[in-house]
C-alpha cells in the first residue's frame, strides 16, 4: 500500500513552495524458496519541502526533497527528486 501526497501555497504568480511526502507499507512478509522471512516487511514514510516553478504554460518544473521519518528495511537517507513536465 502507498500514498503520496502534497500541500502548497503560491508565493510568486509563477512559484509554489510546499510540503511534499509519501508513505509505503509493504503487507506481505518476502519469500525464499517459498518460505516467509519473518520481518522482512518494508515501511517507509518521509516528508519533505517542495516547490513548482511554472515559468510558462507548457513547462513545469519540479524539486522534491524527501528525508524520512520511518525507514524499516529499506533504504534510509535524503533523496532529492527533479522532475519537468513539458506540454507539446
Amino acid at each position: 500500500m502507498w500514498a503520496n501526497f502534497a500541500a502548497s501555497c503560491k508565493v510568486l504568480p509563477t512559484l509554489d513552495v510546499g510540503l511534499n511526502g509519501y508513505w509505503f507499507q509493504q503487507i506481505q512478509a518476502d519469500t525464499v524458496n517459498g518460505q516467509a522471512t519473518p520481518q522482512s516487511e518494508t515501511s517507509n514514510f518521509s516528508l519533505g519541502p517542495g516547490v513548482m516553478y511554472r515559468p510558462d504554460a507548457s513547462n513545469s518544473f519540479f524539486v522534491n526533497a524527501y528525508l524520512p521519518v520511518i525507514a524499516r528495511n529499506t533504504t534510509q537517507g535524503f533523496h532529492l527528486v527533479f522532475r519537468w513536465i513539458h506540454v507539446f
